[in-house]
């Protein structure tokens, strides 16, 4: 039965109010003027003149509390009044009766009003699939196990999903819900499920690598001990979409490798159902004596295809689904199975046909003589891939939505230009109605209601498991995909009007999206974690604004630039995605002739490519293009703040470019511009707070002569100082130090403390940033462990060796378990090594640097290059093999490797397994166990950085003990020289005289 009255309760107003004409209208607003008199009652006088029409009448009516779904005594004697009554009254009747009845049932059964439990739609037959997905999920394992249920579109692949999540749920298994719909790729999707986990706080931030949210995942999966669990990935279609002809999907083995490590993890506590159009049976085990269950395991997976003969409907049960959808109609045994045949027993045309009794005048009869002439098999080749491409395959689809009014077929196609899941606030707005947003938002939910009830909308609450969680969140509804694809690609093209209403639909969809952006972009300043979890219910709808944006540049051309927003494109795009965002827009806005936007777009695309590893002879260029645009702009365009901006932009742009590629003192020339131009416009503190971060390090590496190892304090001075100006921007448009970019900041400001041989305040500014890492959930991110592998290399300058030792080690674990093979994890796997040099305990010492050579070996043999201290590893090594008194053969050995790794045609050529093992008397030895850093323990009592410099005394203009100055240096030389002369004479003339004497 359905449980949600307010659809009915909408439909029926509908109808009522389309019946009534203008005068009965008048006579309504006479009746309720007569019966609420406004002497008396002079607020509801006022609502009742704001009655225009039936367009609004039970608006209002509703608004003064006139009418609900629970009162409908007057509703009763306005019907009474007006010619038609009599039908009118039936239908309220039968209302009634089905009210009274629901709220019955629902008081009996306790039930909530929204959960997982609750069923919104029938569930029949699936015996044996339900049976056999039982049977896996309980079956004793070491390792996590999964189910792929997959089949064409409408077949109740996601109700099946539901029932066995219902099933376990009821034994307290904790349910995470993840719709993967419009997701093709590993950095989109695991994302999606660190949020639904909760995980959001470990990550992923902005500048998180892919490797790194992978291992995340995996590691929560692996270690996840609370009950059991149930991970249902929904709508997995695009990873799992096969090669057709010439397209590949690169994507697909990727993902399958993925899933094949997530089951292969030991846990036996966790569990995954994905729901796709396409199966895992290339994968399966093929032998012809086992059953089709059995041979669609694979790896820890049992496929269900659900358009297979062992688990389709078979004709009763179709027939049993479509009496009990129907249960407010009257229809026979027979016509069920006439229509179960011609839906081809498929779920979702079941639920079309079915509708199509609903609120129309319809019956069951007159449906099965209109599609008796239609094809059994309706939607096979409409399901193929998703797209219509036979005129008899469109016949199911069109006899439902023929069946429609003008006013119904317009709302539905508006809808359709929403990819994913939405509010009825965004249908609210694309659908027009957005004079008055109350009212709008009641014609909303009234038009969608009737689409409702005829099965044409579903409400998307899939994953929530209880109505609390329900209350929470927005009410969200969805468009099943063939729904979508049929009328958007069939009903468009046949009337030129249909295409208009999509057209203007589309434009209000992209604007209201971008709106949303907008807002999200502001939120991410303040609080990212809520911003990441915000944006992925509408991550599918947003991301396709922008490819629309994208891809019609001439349409959207009046559409407020996303160019600004390049922080929630870090989350919604991939990399590749966002270069060719970049790339295609700003060719467009060059082409027409719009020079700021240009200007803007091209910064931001040669930002991707200089991610992307180009030069300066690519990227310069394509810079100095812009500049050259934007000065060829009138005189009077000069100094107007969009322009100035997007000079500021391009000269920020270059300073990035130089600065990576080692050209530090270029790079603060623009830098010094970009913060010129930016300082005329003090509200623009977004943008100076990234431009201060830049000139900081800049001018930082400038102060550093790398050939002659020294380091010009006063420049490290200088770019304190704009650290500071920075944190102090940060701080203040964050509201706190709870910001991603403020440990950046803070960490930058310990880096240039070390150098100046500051290393206490170094520490402890490290330790800080750690601190707020710990406080927004992010410490465990590589971010975290490199302020790690940092405060260990202080506690090295201090000679606190076993401190180090103790950041050293987390630090490496961590490195190595995110990211695995990387330079940056040689290089914490050497500095263990070193650490135990430097505390004499050499046999530690040699078991870490031979680790570190296999990291090092392995990388060059992928194709990846040394860590930058390949060289010192290998002095440190030999040094420590001499040391031990290590036999030449093996000292041999490790020089042959040596060799084999600098190599270069061993670069990117595997080598045998064998040549990575640890040696024997290595993989041994007596090393204390060293404890794992405890965050919580690091910080000090200080809440933020200015309390902090305050205990400490520190002051950016005069930083305690500072690095000696190359005068000084020369100095402390001469003095040291003119010594040693002096002894040298004294001890020659006190030789030479006893000499003398001697003869």
């Amino acid at each position: 039965m359905y449980s949600n009255i307010g659809l009915r309760w909408s439909c029926l107003l509908d109808g009522f109010a389309r019946e009534f004409t203008d005068e009965d209208v008048r006579r309504i607003k006479q009746f309720l003027s007569a019966l609420y008199p406004a002497a008396e009652n002079p607020d509801l006088a006022k609502q009742i003149e704001k009655i225009e029409g039936h367009d609004n009448l039970f608006y209002e009516l509703q608004k003064a509390g006139l009418v609900d779904v629970n009162n409908t005594k007057i509703l009763r004697h306005i019907l009474g009044d007006i010619e038609i009554s009599l039908p009118l009254l039936r239908e309220l009747n039968e209302f009634e009766e089905f009210r009274d009845q629901h709220l019955k049932e629902v008081e009996e059964d306790g039930a909530a009003s929204v959960s997982l439990y609750a069923k919104l739609e029938p569930f029949v037959g699936r015996e044996k699939a339900m049976s056999d997905i039982d049977d896996w999920l309980h079956e004793g394992t070491t390792t996590v196990r999964g189910v792929c249920i997959a089949g064409l579109p409408g077949m109740g692949k996601t109700r099946l999903a539901r029932e066995a999540c219902v099933k376990v749920a009821v034994d307290n298994w904790k349910i995470h819900f993840v719709d993967l719909k419009g997701k093709d790729t590993i950095e989109a999707i695991i994302p999606a499920i660190l949020n639904e986990m909760d995980l959001i706080g470990e990550g992923p931030t902005l500048k998180s690598s892919p490797d790194e949210e992978r291992a995340r995942l995996l590691r929560a999966i692996k270690t996840y001990k609370k009950g059991k669990m149930v991970l249902w990935l929904d709508n997995v279609d695009k990873p799992l979409e096969p090669d057709m002809g010439e397209t590949t999907n690169v994507f697909r083995s990727e993902f399958i490798d993925f899933l094949e490590v997530i089951v292969g993890l030991k846990n036996s506590k966790v569990k995954i159902i994905i729901t796709t159009r396409f199966g895992l049976e290339e994968k399966s085990i093929q032998n012809d004596s086992l059953t089709t269950s059995e041979k669609n395991k694979f790896a820890g997976f049992l496929t269900i295809r659900l358009d297979s003969s062992e688990y389709a409907l078979n004709l009763e049960e179709a027939c049993q689904y479509i009496l009990d959808y129907s249960n407010m109609k009257s229809v026979s045994k027979d016509d069920a199975r006439s229509l179960a045949r011609q839906a081809g027993m498929n779920p979702l045309l079941m639920k079309l046909f079915v509708g199509c009794l609903v609120n129309t005048k319809v019956t069951a009869r007159d449906l099965v003589r209109s599609v008796s002439s239609r094809p059994a098999d309706t939607l096979t080749e409409l399901c193929k891939g998703g797209y219509v491409t036979d005129n008899q395959i469109e016949d199911g689809f069109r006899q439902v939505i023929d069946l429609l009014r003008e006013e119904e077929m317009a709302t539905l196609l508006m809808l359709t230009v929403i990819p994913g899941s939405f509010t009825i606030e965004a249908a609210a707005n694309i659908l027009g109605e957005v004079k008055n947003k109350e009212f709008g938002i009641f014609k909303a939910k009234n038009k969608i209601g009737i689409l409702q009830l005829k099965n044409l909308v579903e409400t998307s609450d899939t994953g929530r498991q209880d109505a609390s969680s329900h209350s929470k969140r927005q009410e969200r509804y969805t468009i099943h995909f063939l729904i979508r694809t049929f009328v958007r690609d069939v009903k468009i093209r046949e009337d030129a009007t249909f295409r208009k209403y999509y057209d203007d639909a589309e434009e209000r969809y992209v604007k209201y999206y971008m709106k949303k952006m907008n807002k999200l972009n502001s939120l991410i300043a303040t609080d990212f974690k809520v911003a990441v979890k915000q944006q992925e219910e509408d991550a599918t709808n947003m991301r396709n604004a922008i490819s629309l944006i994208r891809d019609k540049a001439q349409v959207y051309k009046s559409i407020e630039e996303v160019s600004s927003l390049e922080d929630i494109l870090d989350i919604l795009l991939n990399p590749t995605e966002r270069y060719l965002y970049f790339k295609k827009r700003s060719a467009a806005e060059k082409q027409l002739g719009n020079v700021v936007n240009f200007a803007k777009l091209r910064s931001s695309e040669v930002v991707q490519l200089s991610e992307r590893g180009h030069g300066i002879e690519t990227l310069c260029p394509m810079v100095e293009e812009a500049l050259t645009a934007l000065s060829n702009l009138p005189a009077e365009q000069q100094g107007n703040k969009e322009v100035e901006l997007a000079y500021t932009r391009c000269y920020h742009c270059m300073g990035d470019i130089f600065f990576e590629r080692d050209a530090a003192r270029e790079a603060t020339k623009w830098l010094a511009k970009a913060k010129e131009k930016l300082s005329k416009f003090p509200d623009e503190k977004d943008m100076m707070v990234n431009i201060l971060t830049s000139i900081s390090v800049s001018t930082h590496k400038a102060a550093i002569d790398e050939a002659k190892r020294t380091i010009e304090p006063s420049g490290v001075k200088q770019a304190l100082k704009y650290a500071k100006q920075a944190y102090d921007l940060r701080v203040e448009l964050s509201g706190s130090e709870l910001h991603y970019e403020t440990p950046t900041i803070i960490q930058n400001m310990a880096a240039f403390h070390h150098d100046l041989r500051h290393y206490d305040e170094a520490v402890d500014l490290y330790k800080h940033a750690l601190k707020i890492l710990n406080d927004l959930k992010l410490a465990g991110t590589t971010k975290g462990f490199s302020i790690m592998k940092n405060i260990a290399t202080s506690y090295r300058k201090m000679k606190r060796f076993d401190d180090a030792l103790v950041y050293a080690k987390t630090a490496m674990e961590g490195r190595k378990e995110l990211l695995g093979d990387t330079p940056y994890s040689a290089r914490s796997v050497y500095m263990v090594g070193a650490v135990y040099m430097e505390l004499e305990k050499y046999t530690e010492s040699k078991k870490y640097l031979i680790q570190a050579l296999e990291m090092e070996e392995r990388l060059w043999r992928s194709g990846k290059p040394h860590s930058c201290d390949w060289d010192v590893l290998q002095d440190r090594l030999f040094t420590v093999c001499e040391i031990l008194e290590v036999p030449e053969t093996e000292i041999l050995e490790y020089k042959r490797r040596v060799e084999e790794a600098e190599d270069i045609s061993n670069h990117g050529k595997p080598a045998p397994r064998r040549e990575f093992k640890l040696n024997e008397d290595d993989s041994s030895s007596d090393e204390e166990e060293v404890p794992r850093v405890d965050i919580r323990s690091l910080v000090t009592d200080a809440t933020d950085l200015k309390s902090l410099l305050q205990k400490r005394k520190w002051d950016v203009t005069d930083t305690g003990n500072e690095a000696p100055t190359v005068l000084e240096m020369t100095i402390c030389m001469g003095f040291f020289v003119v010594i040693a002369v002096v002894v040298y004479h004294v001890l020659y003339g006190r030789t030479t005289a006893e000499i003398s004497d001697s003869v």
